[in-house]
């Protein structure tokens, strides 16, 4: 606190209040979002449907000493295509989850949603409202250069069975956070 107040004068002690309290409202919306993911990996993994967090969630717990201050606006799943399906049906039997319109519209013609290959998601067990997406791959499947079959088959496993959830490699986790960058989605 005299840190960040030192030098900066009358206003500085309520400045640096103000940032502390928003400080403190984004550390808690992260855990919110936290355990909203620990929610959706449940029932993706009672569902019988790998998954694996990826983007934000991902590189919180990889990157942070304390993943609570990597501050996160929403939550990214991504199963493999063949569970796609699956996923969606169990998400949306949750009634604590409902679906999102995008804001730009949604592409239609066929299974897959928003340029075929992501599907959004309010989901709100915890508190306030967060916004989920669930991922079969990074972009449309004629521009996505992610070999995701491979991806897939170097993840690391957490648990025993089907459903279980699954860690990105480190080399794939800067993959998908370079192409996710370049995209600039």
């Amino acid at each position: 606190h005299h840190l960040v107040t030192k030098g900066m004068g009358e206003g500085g002690a309520e400045i640096a209040r103000l940032l502390h309290d928003d400080w403190m409202a984004a550390v808690a919306g992260s855990i919110v979002i936290r355990e909203t993911f620990e929610r959706i990996s449940a029932v993706l993994g009672a569902a019988g449907v790998p998954h694996a967090p990826i983007k934000g969630q991902d590189l919180a717990y990889r990157a942070y000493e304390r993943p609570e201050t990597r501050l996160m606006g929403d939550i990214d799943v991504i199963v493999p295509e063949v569970g796609f399906e699956a996923a969606r049906n169990a998400l949306e039997k949750q009634p604590w989850i409902e679906r999102q319109a995008w804001a730009d519209g949604e592409v239609e013609g066929g299974p897959w949603e928003r340029a075929f290959y992501n599907v959004a998601y309010r989901a709100s067990p915890v508190g306030s409202p967060v916004l989920l997406e669930l991922h079969w791959c990074m972009g449309h499947r004629h521009h996505d250069r992610i070999d995701w079959p491979a991806v897939w088959a170097r993840m690391e496993r957490k648990g025993a069975g089907a459903g279980s959830r699954c860690l990105l490699t480190a080399e794939d986790a800067l993959l998908v956070a370079a192409y996710h960058q370049a995209r600039g989605l």
